[in-house]
């Protein structure tokens, strides 16, 4: 899939390339059901979690993954889901 379509642009990409971490994919959020999102991916839709770092870190729910932002995440080896580390 062509992330372009969905928006990614050339202000995502540096600020995912300020992560510095490169096992980070960009995706986008489809779907939200609680704590368990589908992201859209250059892979295509993978079901994703959040880590509890990030979810015991954020000091407001509003900053937690929403319908439509791009997120960080880093696949689960072995299997066909990701993990968000960063919005």
């Amino acid at each position: 899939m062509d992330l372009s379509t969905l928006g990614w642009s050339d202000c995502f990409a540096g600020a995912l390339s300020q992560l510095e971490d490169p096992e980070l994919l960009p995706g986008r959020v489809v779907n939200e059901d609680r704590h368990a999102y589908t992201v859209v991916t250059a892979g295509g839709e993978l079901p994703a979690t959040i880590t509890g770092r990030l979810l015991h870190t954020t000091q407001d729910t509003a900053n937690l993954p929403k319908i439509g932002d791009w997120v960080a995440l880093t696949p689960v080896a072995g299997e066909s889901k990701g993990i968000i580390r960063h919005v």
